[in-house]
């Protein structure tokens, strides 16, 4: 009996020694929970909500450093989910309904689509307070606006009108870069005589309209350009300035690789890469492809801008268009999240990661590249100059439709020997009109 009430004794300070410590532990997760609790009470989980489509690694990594500096201020970005294959689509479908996302990766002449139509926030207060009109270029500030009101917000800017070059082959041929496309035409046929083509192309149809609309900016000049195909004059259009354009354009037939299959952007710029090609012309994009392969610039890569007049600098730019939102504490997280997209914090880190310049032009440079802070200072110089214009290829001068039926025309006049300059700028007028 002494023995069985020794071991009765031994179970009850068994059980309660495991009762303490159960009770320790259920404190500790209590106190653990707490705090828990009251970091999600100071964090607003999801308040911001953007549509967009920067999901390379670089993108990523920019998205990554601004969702960082929001969650420091309380705030969380979550990424917009579309269903469908038309996004566009989808999101009108979503604002219709009153649940519009924070904010969409809209820019160019499209924000005025949703702004008409009263879907927009006001950002005119913010603009103010942070002076937006002093540190923007004007083209990116009346791009921002509708009615007298800011509507979207510019991050950065890349430069379309850029040729990518082999630095070897530059320097055994002592190639320089061209002032105009008559020196590129010569320079064209230098490279031909020792067996190489100096472009790295590919047949798909917004590829061959980048090198288009470098040609025509380069040799009709910004406010041809402009006329062309931001104010989509029927002169302009289909008059000399085009036709010379077009015929500069089946010019390069002769000097460019061959793609039978219409291939991807950056497997033309590994033409380059790997000496198959002398050059590419294409947006600042194509930088991130040298340096993915483990080039330096200066050795192994070299950047010139395509001929111009005058610096001509045609710009594809990163921009967020803010929707209305009703409930208070997503219009104060709207707010926050746009003051940080526009200050000089937000702009330097997007963009460094991203690849593209700041869209203000007073960001401290320091933390940049050579390519990105001499790209900045010719951003600058060619809005002091009046010649910093929108690329029509790249989403930011024309509507979907025109730059679908503009495609085509180009398209076809690249692959069609029978089809005349004149004709096909007949048909740019056409396409203008529809």
């Amino acid at each position: 009996m002494a023995h069985s009430a020794e071991q009765i004794n031994n179970m009850v300070q068994a059980t309660d020694s495991a009762l303490r410590q159960s009770g320790q532990t259920l404190a500790q997760l209590d106190g653990r929970a707490g705090k828990l609790l009251d970091l999600v009470g100071r964090f607003k989980l999801a308040d911001i909500e953007v549509l967009h489509w920067w999901l390379s690694s670089s993108e990523a990594r920019a998205v990554s450093e601004v969702k960082a500096l929001l969650n420091k201020q309380g705030h969380h970005w979550m990424d917009a989910r579309s269903s469908g294959e038309n996004p566009m689509a989808s999101l009108k479908t979503r604002v219709q309904a009153g649940n519009s996302p924070t904010a969409a990766a809209i820019g160019g002449v499209k924000i005025q689509n949703w702004a008409r139509d009263g879907f927009c926030a006001d950002l005119t207060d913010i603009a103010r307070e942070q002076g937006w009109s002093r540190v923007l270029p004007a083209v990116f500030d009346q791009m921002i606006q509708s009615g007298g009101k800011y509507v979207a917000v510019p991050l950065g800017t890349a430069r379309t009108n850029m040729l990518w070059v082999n630095a070897q082959m530059a320097s055994r041929l002592n190639l320089r870069p061209p002032h105009s496309w008559d020196d590129f035409f010569a320079m064209a046929e230098k490279l031909k005589q020792a067996g190489i083509a100096i472009l790295a192309h590919s047949e798909q149809s917004w590829q061959v309209a980048t090198v288009f609309e470098a040609i025509a900016l380069g040799q009709g000049g910004a406010d041809f350009y402009r006329a062309a195909f931001s104010q989509l004059d029927q002169g302009a259009l289909t008059g000399a300035k085009m036709v010379r354009a077009l015929e500069t354009l089946k010019q390069l037939k002769p000097y460019v690789t061959p793609d039978p299959v219409g291939r991807d952007w950056n497997l033309a710029t590994a033409d380059v890469i790997n000496g198959r090609a002398a050059m590419q012309l294409m947006g600042d994009w194509a930088k991130a492809e040298f340096v993915q392969a483990g080039k330096e610039q200066g050795r192994d890569y070299l950047c010139w801008p395509a001929p111009t007049q005058s610096g001509d600098y045609s710009f594809a730019a990163d921009t967020l268009t803010m929707f209305q939102q009703t409930d208070p504490l997503r219009i104060a997280a709207q707010r926050d999240f746009v003051r940080l997209l526009m200050s000089q914090e937000g702009q330097e880190v997007f963009n460094l990661y991203k690849g593209n310049i700041p869209a203000r032009t007073d960001v401290n440079m320091a933390r940049y590249d050579d390519y990105a802070r001499q790209s900045s200072k010719d951003f600058a110089a060619a809005a002091n100059k009046g010649v910093l214009v929108p690329s029509w290829a790249h989403n930011m001068a024309v509507q979907d439709n025109v730059r679908s039926a503009f495609f085509d025309v180009i398209g076809a006049y690249w692959t069609n020997a029978n089809m005349s300059a004149q004709d096909a700028a007949r048909r740019l007028g056409e396409a203008a009109r529809r």
